[in-house]
């Protein structure tokens, strides 16, 4: 990028193609959002301008064909096409600001989180659900599964992370809330068909991984270290253990319980 040096990033969203590495979009403090194919290592395009908000997250559509963009300054959610890069929509978010975003893998729905969180369906004009999740100092992190049946989130002043079954529909209420040590910063969920795991990284260092059954207790796993990225895959949890210019892979098993 020509002009690397003179922006400082806020945020960014990877999409992995079928057949390439994909697309990265970098969130920028002047406002703008820069689109990188990552195979070729070139821009492709740049969204918004420097009379745009500054982003405080962004995550594509689970088909890849938008990229939507929030910002802890604007009640709405700006929804951009990909490859024209023109501007789709504008979707409500909150009326303080949004701050973390997160797209359904399976499904045109975007999680939105403010001081709560919404569920705006994407593919009509219809809210689709608000959830009994309220943090007074803001959501600090928002994730779906893989397979798109639950959300994960948590907030700044929060000792708890909320587990929402997102299939249901006579309840808005959290399936789980799980007690937590320290302020959650980042999560990652992986489910199977009885039980769901948790990684959370703590706002400093460390972190845990949970595990939540409707027929067993509560399970916690301490992670000592700064914890740079957490990836939940089938039977498997790899963790990113800094620090950053050396970090170490540590995979987690049943077997750790």
């Amino acid at each position: 990028e020509k002009h690397h040096l003179s922006h400082e990033y806020t945020c960014l969203s990877w999409k992995r193609g079928k057949k390439d590495l994909g697309m990265l979009a970098i969130g920028c403090n002047d406002g703008q959002v820069i689109l990188w194919d990552l195979t070729r290592g070139v821009v492709i395009k740049t969204l918004g301008d420097k009379n745009s908000t500054v982003p405080s997250d962004l995550v594509f559509s689970y088909d890849g064909k938008s990229i939507f963009v929030s910002s802890s300054f604007s009640p709405n959610v700006i929804e951009y096409n990909v490859s024209s890069g023109e501007l789709i929509k504008e979707w409500k978010g909150h009326k303080k600001g949004v701050l973390r975003l997160a797209s359904n893998s399976k499904a045109l729905v975007l999680a939105v989180g403010g001081s709560n969180i919404k569920l705006l369906d994407t593919s009509s004009d219809a809210k689709k659900k608000k959830l009994e999740a309220h943090f007074s100092g803001g959501v600090t992190a928002i994730s779906f599964s893989d397979c798109g049946c639950y959300l994960v989130c948590t907030g700044s002043s929060s000792r708890e992370v909320l587990v929402f079954d997102v299939r249901a529909t006579a309840s808005s209420d959290p399936l789980y809330i799980l007690p937590v040590r320290d302020t959650v910063m980042r999560l990652s969920i992986r489910q199977n068909d009885s039980f769901i795991d948790i990684i959370c990284s703590y706002n400093g260092s460390g972190g845990c991984l949970l595990r939540a059954a409707s027929d067993a207790p509560l399970q916690e796993l301490q992670i000592e270290g700064e914890i740079l990225n957490a990836i939940c895959i089938k039977d498997k949890t790899l963790v990113a253990i800094g620090p950053s210019s050396q970090p170490s892979l540590c995979t987690l098993t049943d077997a750790d319980f």
